[in-house]
């Protein structure tokens, strides 16, 4: 019998690695995906039956046991044979680890099968796994993520290359991310991000384009909008101050961004379900004071609710990072009620 069970990720927090989409299904007859590009890394593993699989015009026939890669802005499409229809598990990934783990194991771009593997079963009850942990809280994203790890590791102990040191495309991506990550609530721009790692505009712009298949700046816009969007969600902050504390000091502009990367104005989306992802997790530019909002030359350590007590310090803060104590009840709720100014 016929059957399709697919997840797709809404939420994708993680930047090293995070879950797109992941599945089972038994095709019927002919069935087909493409032709199509994805913006993606997926990978399917053959349980049953027969298809073949078509990249950049060359296609390669496939059956049980069998695995194919699909790559980020790579023209494809699969389609299952007519008598003996496949059945697969699969799962869509990308992030910053992505391009050096792919390349870690025994596909590669002339390549993008492997066949009749030994260790099949294996690698398909970890990609099962995925599925298994799919859901749409932040605890969700990191088991799925925990889950990808351990079935690209499958790939990886088995593959025939030797440990290759990590690629300075690797490093200065990870040195870039974790810029934006640390500074996306100050005003910084794509020349601050390229200064940062030591490239030009250019350069970083290829960087992006190889290993994250987006550009810097749609990178620094997607990543302010995921944020703004957990505030939305899990505060009553005004737009404006959401829109300050990712880094965007005119709310109107920060209104266009949010809609181009979201799809709905910040208005809309505040009227939507609660994030379940903890606010205490993003660092903000801004210091909590009586009454008032502070700018901060760096990120301010996280802060996490601690009931009538007011806020604490969280324990995320690195160590000899300066804290401060943050707002009493009094204050958060002036602050909700958009009381609290932004200095001039």
């Amino acid at each position: 019998m016929d059957y399709k069970k697919s997840n797709k990720v809404e939420r994708k927090s993680l930047v090293s690695l995070s879950v797109y989409n992941c599945g089972a299904q038994k095709c019927p007859p002919s069935y087909v995906w493409g032709p199509g590009v994805r913006d993606h890394y997926l990978i399917h593993y053959i349980v049953s039956g027969k298809g073949t699989f078509c990249a950049e015009d060359v296609q390669y026939p496939l059956e049980a046991g069998d695995c194919f890669l699909a790559r980020p802005g790579q023209k494809i499409w699969y389609r299952a044979d007519i008598r003996s229809p496949w059945e697969y598990v699969w799962v869509g990934f990308a992030g910053a680890d992505a391009a050096a783990i792919v390349t870690a194991t025994d596909f590669s771009p002339e390549e993008p099968v492997l066949k009749a593997l030994p260790y099949g079963a294996e690698l398909q009850e970890r990609l099962l796994a995925v599925s298994a942990a799919y859901g749409n809280t932040f605890a969700h994203s990191i088991a799925m993520t925990g889950a990808l790890y351990s079935a690209l590791s499958v790939l990886v102990a088995h593959s025939h290359k030797e440990d290759l040191p990590m690629g300075r495309d690797v490093v200065l991506t990870r040195r870039a991310i974790s810029y934006i990550d640390g500074h996306y609530a100050l005003n910084i721009s794509v020349d601050d991000i390229a200064g940062f790692v030591g490239l030009s505009r250019s350069q970083l712009f290829r960087l992006f384009r190889d290993n994250l298949n987006t550009s810097p700046k749609q990178y620094l816009e997607n990543y302010r909008a995921q944020r703004a969007c957990l505030l939305l969600k899990e505060t009553d902050l005004p737009i404006r101050v959401i829109s300050a504390s990712v880094g965007i000091e005119d709310a109107t502009y920060f209104s266009k961004l949010f809609k181009k990367a979201v799809g709905v104005s910040p208005i809309r989306k505040k009227g939507e379900e609660r994030c379940p992802l903890p606010l205490s997790l993003f660092p903000l530019s801004l210091r909590f004071c009586r009454g008032s909002l502070q700018r901060l030359p760096h990120p301010a350590p996280p802060c996490s609710s601690d009931g009538a007590a007011g806020w604490r310090p969280a324990s995320l803060a690195s160590p000899g990072q300066r804290t401060t104590q943050g707002p009493d009840p009094a204050c958060s709720r002036r602050l909700r009620q958009g009381q609290c100014a932004l200095p001039a």
